[in-house]
């Protein structure tokens, strides 16, 4: 009787958690329910219900019971599913972060390069203007020691 006891407490373990087709039973599963079912030996979760003997109200305290079960398998599994959400679009903002910071870090990078190119070539024009200018200055000297011979 014992092992049929507990074959029936595992197999009704198992149903209680099971949404749907993996269903478990026993051997006499349908038996040891009919005459363990309602004092809820398993779950202890209707303990006033214990000594009672109507198989009617056992059976709608169970039906009421799965319902309720189903509705807070349900809640569990939306709340789930919002969590990997918000996890999932926490994960995509940290990466569209992690883009944005590597896009102005690039960004200030060839400012910086650009900045360095533009003083470079500012350098040379000053150098360029300069040569220029000298040339001139040469040339100029020139024409006019040309004149006077």
């Amino acid at each position: 009787m014992k092992y049929l006891i507990d074959r029936y407490k595992i197999a009704k373990d198992w149903n209680r958690n099971q949404s749907g087709g993996h269903r478990r039973e026993s051997p006499f599963y349908d038996t040891i329910d009919q005459v363990l079912g309602c004092r809820d030996i398993v779950r202890l979760q209707h303990v006033a219900d214990v000594g009672s003997s109507k198989l009617n109200d056992c059976a709608s305290d169970e039906s009421e019971h799965e319902e309720s079960t189903a509705e807070t398998m349900q809640e569990k599994r939306s709340e789930r599913k919002k969590s990997r959400k918000r996890a999932r679009a926490d994960r995509d903002d940290s990466e569209e972060r992690e883009l944005l910071a590597n896009a102005f870090k690039g960004m200030k990078e060839q400012q910086e390069s650009m900045s360095r190119f533009m003083d470079n070539y500012t350098k040379a024009q000053e150098q360029q203007t300069e040569t220029v200018n000298a040339l001139v200055g040469a040339l100029t000297t020139f024409l006019q020691s040309s004149k006077k011979d």
